[in-house]
């Protein structure tokens, strides 16, 4: 087993939407309409752009590739498509 020292859970929410609110996005709820299952989702705007995601934990996440790389994220030279990820015989192993 591993020790995790941190996870998207209901304690780090919080933080992650004082984050979102701190960049100036407001944030909203929605459970359900015609194109999303009936999880909740949480969606940020900012600028007449909105961002949906599961969790404002992913929420954060996907801001912060918005305020480091901007709108154009996608064609930005300086980040890889591609990454070795290192597979581990077990499904948690300690460092």
């Amino acid at each position: 087993m591993i020790n995790v020292n941190i996870t998207d859970a209901g304690n780090t929410q919080n933080y992650a939407l004082k984050k979102i609110y701190e960049w100036g996005y407001t944030v909203s709820a929605v459970t359900e309409t015609e194109y999303l299952d009936d999880h909740m989702y949480y969606y940020a705007k900012k600028n007449g752009k909105t961002y949906l995601e599961t969790s404002p934990v992913r929420l954060l996440g996907l801001l912060t590739i918005i305020e480091k790389y901007g709108q154009n994220w996608r064609q930005r030279k300086t980040v890889p498509h591609r990454y070795l990820l290192q597979l581990r015989e077990t499904e948690y192993e300690e460092d």
